[in-house]
């Protein structure tokens, strides 16, 4: 019905969603309307129900769909305006409660007329069978459950979003309910799901997570060179001029600094050893003068003896 309708108004089918969830059920119980409002509300396309009495016999749950912002058509009546499907949802709504009382009042005559209810009166053997199936049926609730969404996996992992935290915040921001019908999905539930379905999947670890620390890293260390040979080519103004004036012993230039008032980049007074220092690194990163300067004053020419 849905195709027909689909084909007759010039349009494309983008996908096709089937439940068989009762339309008394809220929408935590429907993933596959869920399912279907997100994919709408990615494509921005119109939500095509086969029979309107199918979406919802709940007329909080048509109210909220309207404010959803998914525009929605039922192919059974594609003319029905804002106004005619919430009257069609209150008739099913109160069809839907007709039945349940009658299904109560079967229920209270089969409890008068002393028929088991439940496991009153049933034998072991009966009490197996009836766990046995209700096992079945939970079974086939989960693997609904599981077709339901794990397609929705595939996609957010298709589109990048690999890791469990990445995937539970994509399946939350989404609205789509877990297994217990909650809305918020958590690390742990994405991981046993995953891990129950694909037991060899591993999300990929943030490989740029290292690289991306040993770059700060290095751009911190960088920073700090650069700072660093900054202030010794500011420094070596002050070398020049005491080597002038005939200054050119380390704990001369020490004493020099310190009556200068040169402050060390962590503070405390000059030492030879923080004028090494400084001599060493002038050595690689000052020009060729000063590199001469070290030399000469490392390996000092002799004077030639007549």
């Amino acid at each position: 019905m849905v195709e027909k309708f689909v084909a007759g108004n010039g349009g494309t089918l983008i996908a096709a969603f089937t439940e068989i969830e009762s339309g008394r059920k809220t929408e935590r119980d429907r993933p596959e309307l869920m399912r279907a409002l997100a994919r709408c509300r990615r494509k921005r396309a119109v939500l095509v129900i086969a029979r309107l009495d199918r979406l919802a016999r709940n007329v909080a749950l048509i109210a909220r769909l309207m404010e959803a912002r998914v525009e929605f058509v039922a192919a059974d009546l594609p003319m029905a305006n804002r106004l005619t499907v919430h009257f069609l949802a209150a008739v099913a709504e109160y069809e839907a409660d007709l039945l349940s009382a009658r299904r109560a009042a079967v229920t209270e005559t089969m409890y008068r007329l002393g028929k088991p209810l439940g496991t009153r009166g049933r034998t072991p053997e009966q009490i197996r069978e009836m766990r046995r199936l209700a096992d079945i049926a939970r079974a086939a609730q989960h693997e609904r459950f599981v077709q339901a969404t794990m397609p929705v996996i595939h996609d957010l992992r298709r589109q990048g979003i690999t890791g469990y935290k990445a995937i539970a915040k994509a399946l939350t921001a989404q609205g789509i309910p877990t297994a217990s019908g909650r809305g918020r999905w958590y690390i742990d539930t994405v991981k046993k799901l995953i891990k129950a379905h694909e037991p060899d999947y591993q999300p990929p670890r943030a490989p740029l997570r290292r690289e991306l620390l040993l770059k700060m890293i290095a751009a911190r260390r960088a920073a700090v060179q650069r700072l660093a040979n900054e202030r010794a080519l500011r420094w070596a103004q002050i070398l020049e001029e005491l080597a002038l004036k005939g200054i050119e012993a380390d704990q001369e230039i020490a004493r020099a600094f310190t009556s200068r008032g040169v402050q060390r980049p962590y503070g405390g007074r000059w030492t030879t050893e923080g004028v090494r220092r400084l001599r060493e690194r002038l050595s690689v990163i000052a020009p060729a003068q000063h590199r001469r300067r070290l030399n000469e004053r490392t390996n000092p020419i002799m004077p030639r003896q007549a």
